[in-house]
Protein backbone atom coordinates (compact mmCIF):
# COMPACT_ATOMS: atom_id res chain seq x y z
CA UNK A 1 0.00 0.00 0.00
CA UNK A 2 1.43 3.42 -1.19
CA UNK A 3 0.33 6.10 0.98
CA UNK A 4 -0.86 9.02 -1.39
CA UNK A 5 -0.17 12.88 -1.47
CA UNK A 6 -2.85 15.13 -1.27
CA UNK A 7 -1.49 18.25 -3.13
CA UNK A 8 -3.72 21.58 -2.91
CA UNK A 9 -5.52 22.10 -6.29
CA UNK A 10 -5.66 26.05 -7.62
CA UNK A 11 -8.81 27.86 -6.48
CA UNK A 12 -11.69 27.23 -8.90
CA UNK A 13 -13.61 29.97 -10.55
CA UNK A 14 -16.47 29.62 -12.27
CA UNK A 15 -16.97 31.00 -15.39
CA UNK A 16 -19.07 34.23 -15.75
CA UNK A 17 -22.70 33.63 -17.09
CA UNK A 18 -23.05 35.19 -20.89
CA UNK A 19 -26.46 37.24 -21.17
CA UNK A 20 -28.62 35.70 -24.34
CA UNK A 21 -29.74 38.74 -24.84
CA UNK A 22 -28.76 41.66 -22.65
CA UNK A 23 -30.08 45.16 -23.01
CA UNK A 24 -28.26 47.81 -21.06
CA UNK A 25 -29.95 51.16 -19.82
CA UNK A 26 -27.47 54.27 -18.68
CA UNK A 27 -29.34 56.20 -16.15
CA UNK A 28 -28.99 60.07 -15.88
CA UNK A 29 -29.36 59.51 -12.22
CA UNK A 30 -27.83 57.47 -9.71
CA UNK A 31 -31.11 56.31 -8.33
CA UNK A 32 -30.78 52.23 -8.62
CA UNK A 33 -34.14 51.46 -6.96
CA UNK A 34 -35.97 52.97 -9.80
CA UNK A 35 -33.92 50.60 -12.50
CA UNK A 36 -36.33 48.08 -12.94
CA UNK A 37 -38.61 49.74 -16.17
CA UNK A 38 -39.48 46.26 -17.72
CA UNK A 39 -42.84 44.57 -17.88
CA UNK A 40 -41.44 41.16 -18.82
CA UNK A 41 -42.77 40.86 -22.46
CA UNK A 42 -40.35 39.63 -24.22
CA UNK A 43 -40.52 36.81 -26.66
CA UNK A 44 -38.76 33.73 -27.84
CA UNK A 45 -38.58 32.35 -31.31
CA UNK A 46 -41.45 29.44 -30.36
CA UNK A 47 -43.56 33.00 -28.91
CA UNK A 48 -42.82 31.57 -25.38
CA UNK A 49 -42.40 34.33 -23.33
CA UNK A 50 -38.38 34.76 -21.72
CA UNK A 51 -37.77 35.60 -17.74
CA UNK A 52 -35.60 38.27 -16.79
CA UNK A 53 -32.39 36.14 -15.57
CA UNK A 54 -30.98 38.83 -13.98
CA UNK A 55 -30.19 42.87 -13.45
CA UNK A 56 -26.90 44.08 -12.44
CA UNK A 57 -25.96 47.17 -11.96
CA UNK A 58 -22.49 47.44 -13.45
CA UNK A 59 -20.14 50.17 -11.24
CA UNK A 60 -17.78 50.70 -13.93
CA UNK A 61 -19.99 51.94 -16.86
CA UNK A 62 -22.60 53.41 -15.10
CA UNK A 63 -25.32 50.91 -16.68
CA UNK A 64 -27.91 48.08 -15.94
CA UNK A 65 -27.61 45.16 -17.40
CA UNK A 66 -30.86 43.17 -17.92
CA UNK A 67 -30.17 39.45 -18.82
CA UNK A 68 -33.33 37.38 -20.57
CA UNK A 69 -33.66 33.43 -19.99
CA UNK A 70 -33.20 32.79 -23.72
CA UNK A 71 -32.50 33.83 -27.39
CA UNK A 72 -34.67 37.44 -27.50
CA UNK A 73 -36.77 36.96 -30.83
CA UNK A 74 -39.39 40.06 -29.64
CA UNK A 75 -39.60 43.03 -27.70
CA UNK A 76 -43.53 42.93 -26.89
CA UNK A 77 -45.63 45.76 -26.43
CA UNK A 78 -45.36 48.31 -23.40
CA UNK A 79 -41.93 46.42 -22.87
CA UNK A 80 -40.79 49.80 -21.92
CA UNK A 81 -43.55 52.04 -21.26
CA UNK A 82 -41.93 53.81 -18.01
CA UNK A 83 -42.67 57.18 -15.62
CA UNK A 84 -39.57 59.73 -15.58
CA UNK A 85 -37.04 60.75 -18.03
CA UNK A 86 -33.87 59.29 -16.35
CA UNK A 87 -32.99 56.83 -18.97
CA UNK A 88 -30.09 57.98 -21.34
CA UNK A 89 -30.47 54.87 -23.56
CA UNK A 90 -31.33 51.34 -23.92
CA UNK A 91 -29.19 49.40 -26.02
CA UNK A 92 -30.21 45.82 -27.11
CA UNK A 93 -27.07 43.43 -28.46
CA UNK A 94 -28.99 40.46 -29.78
CA UNK A 95 -25.59 38.36 -30.87
CA UNK A 96 -26.93 39.44 -34.22
CA UNK A 97 -30.01 37.89 -34.48
CA UNK A 98 -33.03 39.27 -35.80
CA UNK A 99 -36.03 40.69 -33.81
CA UNK A 100 -39.25 42.16 -34.02
CA UNK A 101 -40.48 44.88 -32.59
CA UNK A 102 -43.60 44.57 -31.85
CA UNK A 103 -46.58 47.13 -31.81
CA UNK A 104 -46.40 49.79 -28.72
CA UNK A 105 -43.21 48.38 -27.81
CA UNK A 106 -41.51 51.59 -26.97
CA UNK A 107 -45.20 53.65 -26.44
CA UNK A 108 -44.45 56.26 -24.26
CA UNK A 109 -40.68 55.20 -23.81
CA UNK A 110 -38.65 58.19 -21.95
CA UNK A 111 -35.49 57.14 -22.60
CA UNK A 112 -33.01 59.47 -25.21
CA UNK A 113 -31.56 57.10 -27.52
CA UNK A 114 -32.25 53.27 -29.05
CA UNK A 115 -29.61 51.41 -29.92
CA UNK A 116 -30.29 47.58 -31.64
CA UNK A 117 -27.32 46.06 -32.67
CA UNK A 118 -28.53 43.79 -35.44
CA UNK A 119 -31.64 43.52 -37.70
CA UNK A 120 -34.86 43.99 -37.32
CA UNK A 121 -37.84 41.80 -38.97
CA UNK A 122 -40.10 44.19 -38.38
CA UNK A 123 -40.81 47.55 -36.33
CA UNK A 124 -44.86 47.66 -35.61
CA UNK A 125 -47.23 50.16 -35.23
CA UNK A 126 -47.05 52.72 -32.86
CA UNK A 127 -43.63 50.97 -31.53
CA UNK A 128 -42.60 54.23 -31.16
CA UNK A 129 -45.53 56.22 -30.54
CA UNK A 130 -45.45 59.13 -27.89
CA UNK A 131 -41.75 58.37 -26.95
CA UNK A 132 -38.94 60.77 -25.78
CA UNK A 133 -36.37 58.65 -27.93
CA UNK A 134 -34.97 61.65 -30.25
CA UNK A 135 -32.31 58.92 -31.81
CA UNK A 136 -32.99 55.52 -33.42
CA UNK A 137 -29.76 53.38 -34.25
CA UNK A 138 -29.84 50.26 -35.90
CA UNK A 139 -26.82 48.32 -36.67
CA UNK A 140 -28.12 46.17 -39.36
CA UNK A 141 -31.23 45.77 -41.74
CA UNK A 142 -34.40 46.57 -41.17
CA UNK A 143 -37.22 44.23 -43.24
CA UNK A 144 -40.34 46.37 -42.54
CA UNK A 145 -41.40 49.95 -40.95
CA UNK A 146 -45.19 49.95 -40.25
CA UNK A 147 -47.34 52.40 -40.53
CA UNK A 148 -47.40 55.06 -37.64
CA UNK A 149 -44.34 53.41 -36.03
CA UNK A 150 -43.22 56.41 -34.79
CA UNK A 151 -46.16 58.70 -34.46
CA UNK A 152 -46.04 61.41 -32.56
CA UNK A 153 -42.66 61.03 -31.14
CA UNK A 154 -39.37 63.07 -30.69
CA UNK A 155 -37.32 60.72 -33.47
CA UNK A 156 -34.87 63.42 -34.82
CA UNK A 157 -32.54 61.13 -36.14
CA UNK A 158 -32.38 57.19 -37.71
CA UNK A 159 -29.23 55.68 -38.81
CA UNK A 160 -29.70 51.89 -40.03
CA UNK A 161 -26.06 50.74 -41.21
CA UNK A 162 -27.87 48.33 -43.33
CA UNK A 163 -30.51 47.94 -45.81
CA UNK A 164 -34.20 48.42 -45.27
CA UNK A 165 -36.84 47.02 -47.49
CA UNK A 166 -40.21 48.38 -46.83
CA UNK A 167 -40.92 51.49 -44.88
CA UNK A 168 -44.69 51.98 -45.30
CA UNK A 169 -46.91 55.33 -45.68
CA UNK A 170 -47.09 57.95 -42.10
CA UNK A 171 -44.36 55.53 -40.62
CA UNK A 172 -43.45 58.40 -38.92
CA UNK A 173 -47.08 60.68 -38.60
CA UNK A 174 -46.31 63.46 -36.64
CA UNK A 175 -42.92 63.10 -36.37
CA UNK A 176 -42.24 66.84 -36.73
CA UNK A 177 -38.48 66.96 -35.48
CA UNK A 178 -37.12 64.35 -37.95
CA UNK A 179 -34.26 65.43 -40.07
Amino acid sequence: IERSHIKPMAPFEPEGIKPNSPIRYKYNSGNKEEAYPLKNTFYAEDGSALDIADQVYDEETGEWVVSLTGTLKTIGGNSFKEPGSDIEYIKVDNDGESVKVDNFAFYNCTADKLIIQGNIDEVGKSAFAGSTITELNVDGDVTTIKNDAGINSNIEHINITGSVELIYEQAFNGCSKLK
